[in-house]
């Protein structure tokens, strides 16, 4: 089966479809069980999408579930692009479905899933800077979709932290990249304050969203035991193929290294964020936080050699996972 998935055949992209159907099944049988009950609310762009997220509830899986396939094929895509990981797979993309969608609430379309268009969108951009030199436009793209994936999903804000790690890592350390970079990033926002300012005379809306989102009351880690078991497995190999990534680090190609650099600072950001939020805000950070996780995964996955063990950890990993899936529905 591990074999099968690390081709780059066509017929992949198809398995990796009825994969995802398959851990779908019981959201389309039990959409109450597994759809967010309540307002998204907290993020600038949400009222101009309140008729999206409030079609009906068939109607927003499906919209959920296609805009999840194309985010995820949209990853490999990037992949193909960067050569993050230095084999050409879709692993990318199995290993986000498998890794982000386990959280009840999640499922239908919703903010987080928006802005993670633009976030992947920031990073192809933001990693074509290091293919060529001075490519101060690609510095500012980068800067003005994560910007922009923040007005979707305001936690994405953080990124801008990404940003600057990432300058770091790479050594650009020439004032003018600072301040592209930084310019992109400010870009939605400013044009967001003064087109609200222009309407209203007041942005104290604005500082009052961001101020509540972030505002911390308190981290209680209250799951229900599917939730619980969903986290442990996932930790469990995301430590593992982390570590097995870090001993075999210096392999490397230098441009690849300094990018899993960058992914395991995103990770970080993102898990630090997540302690940061109002418990409403939290769960949709998961797919966020499954963009680095799926990436390491698949890099340990595209590279293990086709032992026993390999194997197995493979199929344990995705038949666990879609069994999760299938954990609120029983119980």
């Amino acid at each position: 089966m591990l074999s099968t998935f690390k081709s780059i055949h066509p017929y992949v992209i198809i398995l990796i479809f009825i994969t995802a159907l398959v851990a779908w099944i019981p959201v389309f049988v039990k959409p109450e069980v597994y759809l967010y009950d309540g307002s998204f609310g907290g993020s600038p762009f949400d009222n101009m999408l309140n008729d999206l997220y409030s079609v009906p509830d068939t109607l927003k899986i499906i919209i959920g579930f296609v805009a999840w396939i194309l985010l995820s094929f949209l990853l490999s895509w990037f992949n193909f692009g960067s050569k993050v990981i230095e084999k050409r797979s879709y692993l990318p993309s199995l290993f986000f479905i498998l890794s982000s969608a386990w959280v009840t609430g999640i499922q239908q379309i919703n903010p987080a899933l928006l802005g993670m268009f633009f976030v992947s969108l920031g990073f192809m951009q933001f990693f074509s800077v290091f293919h060529k030199k001075k490519n101060l436009a690609s510095l500012y793209n980068s800067g003005f979709l994560f910007a922009l994936s923040s007005l979707f999903y305001l936690p994405f804000i953080v990124l801008l932290v990404i940003i600057w790690t990432g300058l770091i890592i790479f050594r650009y350390t020439h004032w003018r990249d600072w301040l592209v970079s930084f310019a992109g990033y400010l870009t939605p926002w400013w044009i967001l304050y003064g087109i609200r300012y222009f309407r209203t005379g007041s942005v104290n809306d604005l500082n009052e969203m961001i101020l509540t989102v972030f505002s911390y009351g308190g981290f209680e880690l209250s799951l229900e035991p599917g939730r619980i078991i969903s986290l442990i497995f996932i930790s469990v190999f995301a430590l593992y193929t982390t570590f097995s990534l870090i001993i075999h680090l210096n392999q490397k190609m230098v441009r690849s290294k300094r990018y899993f650099y960058l992914l395991i600072w995103l990770f970080l950001v993102l898990v630090v964020t997540y302690l940061f939020l109002q418990p409403e805000a939290r769960i949709f950070l998961v797919t966020g936080i499954a963009l680095p996780v799926s990436f390491i995964l698949a890099n340990y996955f595209s590279f293990a050699k086709e032992t026993w063990i390999a194997k197995s950890l493979f199929s344990v990993y995705l038949a666990g996972m879609i069994l999760i899936m299938y954990i609120p529905l029983i119980f």
